[in-house]
């Protein structure tokens, strides 16, 4: 059977194909930054040129399922689409113009699917690990086992919700970066019992954090899943990035084009949970949600 998974987020939305058996062979894995949650942190609605670059990607994907004769096709929305106050008028005109019907899942759902990839990838090779899977609008934090997900924390903040909340300079100011961190901090201090095992990282921070340290011009999937990242590397990459404008950004090597003005804030959350929580490197793992969706609604996982 060929399935589809697409993960429409605050800032990525993702497609995975693939032929599913007793496990998932990647077919085509793409991803697109729509910034369709750009916004909704202070007015609640989605704008008018979010939905229009998400439509596009998403008539794109569309079409690239039907090219790939997909059998099933799963399409899940996360953060920005929880918020919205438009977000049902948004998906009636995704299903409208493009033929794709999008859930919208919780927070839950969302530290769930993640915990089932992680689990089946298998990167941790412990029994207890934990995961922080690094989002636009949200962050999920979550401990598990081989057995099952013990436990889980979603923390309304992700990269474009700090960039809006905090940044308003370029580069970012002292004053700024001071106030982002004594924001994460506080929502960072009740939380606890998360620093178990190893730390594993999904989302595109966290693999685009991977690809500027290991040196790469682009993403390789191959060699950045399962990459490490030591914290004093992260702490090394926030402090050469920081004092950059987004266009110097932007040519670093390895920058993937249309993050360059959210990287240092994604990095940031990563190096404050990273302390907090006592882990002292990161693992990347190039999965995430839509592989946890194929894995629950095809193979069962559970």
């Amino acid at each position: 059977m060929r399935c589809a998974s697409i993960d429409l987020g605050t800032n990525t939305a993702l497609l995975l194909i693939a032929d599913v058996r007793k496990e998932i062979d990647d077919v085509l894995d793409i991803a697109r930054i729509t910034r369709l949650g750009e916004g909704v942190k202070k007015n609640g609605y989605l704008l008018p040129q979010a939905m229009d670059r998400a439509l596009t990607v998403l008539k794109e994907y569309g079409s690239l399922i039907e090219a790939h004769h997909v059998d099933r096709v799963f399409c899940v929305g996360t953060s920005a689409l929880r918020e919205a106050q438009n977000g049902p008028a948004f998906l009636d005109r995704v299903e409208r113009e493009c033929g794709i019907k999008i859930e919208i899942i919780t927070g839950e759902d969302e530290a769930y699917y993640t915990y089932l990839s992680v689990r089946e990838g298998n990167l941790s090779g412990e029994n207890l690990f934990s995961v922080v899977d690094i989002g636009g609008g949200s962050t999920e934090i979550i401990s598990g086992s081989r057995d099952r997900l013990i436990d889980y924390r979603s923390v309304p903040v992700g990269t474009v919700k700090l960039t809006e909340m905090f940044i308003h300079h370029d580069p970012a100011s002292k004053e700024e970066i001071d106030a982002l961190r004594d924001h994460l901090r506080a929502l960072l201090s009740d939380i606890s019992d998360h620093g178990q095992g190893i730390l594993i990282g999904t989302g595109g921070t966290v693999t685009n954090l991977a690809v500027i340290n290991l040196g790469l011009d682009g993403f390789e999937k191959e060699t950045v899943h399962g990459s490490r990242l030591s914290l004093s590397g992260l702490t090394a990459l926030i402090d050469e990035m920081e004092s950059l404008t987004n266009m110097q950004r932007s040519r670093m090597k390895g920058m993937e084009r249309g993050r360059e003005d959210l990287i240092v804030q994604g990095a940031i959350l990563l190096e404050e949970l990273m302390v907090r929580f006592g882990f002292s490197s990161c693992i990347a793992d190039t999965r995430g949600v839509r592989y946890g969706v194929i894995l629950h609604r095809c193979l069962c996982a559970g």
